[in-house]
């Protein structure tokens, strides 16, 4: 598990000192043994966003954002040691630039071999030369106008590829819920499938029957990457925010 986390003293509005760290398990379930820093030299660990995914060479990256520039961390073991490849560049290809601000951005390797990010303004960017980029804005927020999404405070997005669609779930944090949208290229034609989580519903049960009502899910749709004979399946977890982790989860070869 790769992970964002502060003191939780600080409360919620501590996120701007959080930092990434690692943590492992024999299960996705858990327990987890929290393995500390991630990059403790550099920047003191410094991160918050944190996705992770196996690129196409089979080696490790984990990006940050929000609180750094898209940073960029690689590896060849999840173990690491991690080292900074450098920082996300954006195209802004004829689009309002801050649309492309790397802000709660997720990310994934598109079936092509290709990379595609979309950050909290639902604008989506495609890079064609490596995790680094240049990423060239495809157009406005696919949020824009679109029948049954929430207009306003949406964020925390989630991107994936499975089933032969792309797939994204965005939290709209002032109503506690999220929405599942589809695309079959991952650029145009995006449709709202509806909710894809409501947590005023009794969904979160546990084996012994015990119901919880998480009042933080802001990123339901963790990505859990399993590196097996060269390929890169997709699946989803619901990972609510642990006390004060925002998580990615992944399997080791």
């Amino acid at each position: 598990m790769f992970a964002s986390r502060w003191d939780q003293s600080r409360g919620h509005s501590g996120w701007g000192g959080s930092a990434a760290v690692h943590a492992v398990s024999d299960k996705p379930t858990g327990p987890y043994l929290d393995k500390g820093l991630a990059w403790p030299d550099n920047q003191n660990g410094k991160g918050h966003n944190v996705t992770a995914l196996v690129l196409p060479d089979h080696s490790y990256a984990v990006v940050v954002s929000e609180t750094r520039p898209g940073d960029v961390f690689v590896s060849k073991s999840l173990d690491g040691p991690w080292k900074q490849l450098g920082s996300i560049q954006v195209d802004a290809n004829g689009f309002e630039a801050r649309d492309g601000r790397m802000s709660n951005m997720s990310m994934m390797v598109r079936p092509d071999g290709g990379f595609e990010i979309v950050a909290r303004s639902g604008a989506i960017m495609i890079g064609k030369n490596g995790i680094l980029g240049p990423y060239k804005l495809q157009g406005r927020s696919v949020y824009s106008n679109m029948p049954g999404l929430p207009t306003r405070n949406l964020e925390d997005p989630v991107v994936w590829y499975s089933g032969g669609m792309y797939h994204i779930v965005v939290n709209c944090w002032s109503e506690r819920k999220a929405f599942h949208l589809t695309s079959p290229d991952g650029i145009d034609n995006w449709t709202n499938r509806g909710l894809a989580y409501d947590p005023t519903t009794d969904f979160i049960r546990y084996t012994d029957g015990t119901v919880n009502h998480w009042d933080k899910i802001e990123r339901p749709a963790c990505s859990w990457k399993m590196a097996m004979s060269g390929t890169s399946p997709s699946r989803s977890l619901t990972c609510p925010r642990i006390r004060n982790w925002e998580t990615t989860i992944m399997a080791a070869k």
